[in-house]
């Protein structure tokens, strides 16, 4: 809650206290909040303990309970019922150069979800969200998402991250970021051997150099 310089101080405040190793519980239904602040994290359901452990993975299935579901084409009339599928196939790889990581992703709509927007994020292997891209924020892209035709793009990111294993995640919302579509973890991964000299262990988000081509 708050104006937005109340909310950096307030973030300002958990940094400080996660440096300090300073044990908080945060309550919340925010899982940028959850993968921005929190290294464990639980998820609860009816008093009951569903999930926990990773941020990340914790923060992924709570996403997967609010997706829509989707128009099933199958012949099997219990198919869209048995789970909420995702509205789109995306495949994804990783590709390291030296100073650069370059993120290739291939996205198959299963539907037309028009007036969208695309998100990539990269994830720590201790669940904290270190990146985030938004289509329309970085190139005021806005799409239209047709059913069964393929959208390929490539994100090349400066090599700026710390030591550790990052995850690509994906997302799409709509414009307004009211309706969520698709959120898909886990397509593709890198490892940072080394520490770089800039930055530290407890920033956040990283801000690398970045490049986004889209076909």
């Amino acid at each position: 809650v708050g104006d937005e310089a109340f909310q950096r101080k307030c973030y300002s405040y958990f940094a400080e206290l996660k440096k300090n190793k300073k044990t908080v519980i945060l309550v919340t239904h925010s899982m940028d909040s959850v993968q921005q602040f929190c290294n464990r994290a639980i998820m609860i359901e009816k008093g009951q303990i569903i999930m926990q452990g990773n941020p990340a993975k914790v923060a992924q299935k709570y996403r997967e309970l609010f997706m829509p579901t989707i128009d099933d084409d199958s012949e099997d009339p219990t198919a869209a019922k048995a789970k909420k599928a995702q509205p789109v196939a995306i495949t994804a790889k990783a590709v390291k150069a030296d100073g650069s990581i370059t993120l290739h992703v291939e996205l198959t709509p299963k539907q037309d979800i028009p007036d969208s927007i695309l998100s990539l994020f990269l994830d720590r292997d201790t669940g904290e969200q270190a990146y985030r891209l938004a289509s329309d924020e970085k190139t005021g892209k806005v799409f239209d998402f047709k059913k069964g035709e393929t959208v390929r793009l490539a994100l090349e990111l400066q090599d700026i991250f710390p030591k550790g294993r990052f995850t690509l995640r994906a997302s799409i919302k709509s414009r307004d970021r009211s309706v969520e579509y698709a959120s898909i973890g886990e397509l593709a991964h890198f490892d940072i051997d080394r520490r770089v000299e800039s930055g530290s262990e407890w920033d956040v988000h990283w801000r690398p150099n970045e490049t986004f081509t889209i076909e």
